[in-house]
């Protein structure tokens, strides 16, 4: 389940970035790596824009890629912040 989930992020950010996904080194995450990751933490699509060389809440996928971005949460429990 997580893994589908997951997959389903990475591939609407590419979509919407229009390119692959970059990724870094260990300890040394991408910029890439970061905005997913500050995406899932804080579940809002704008935390990931500071990130990205796209503003990602702003683009057409952003609905999509905010559901997927849920999907992740649900599946690794990550408590909801209102």
């Amino acid at each position: 389940m997580m893994a589908a989930s997951f997959d389903s992020l990475m591939v609407l950010v590419e979509h919407a970035a229009g390119r692959p996904l970059v990724a870094g080194l260990a300890g040394d995450p991408s910029c890439d790596q970061q905005a997913i990751c500050a995406l899932i933490v804080t579940g809002r699509l704008a935390a990931a824009d500071e990130w990205l060389e796209f503003a990602a809440s702003g683009c057409t996928l952003a609905p999509a890629i905010r559901c997927a971005a849920l999907s992740v949460r649900l599946a690794a429990d990550v408590p909801a912040r209102i």
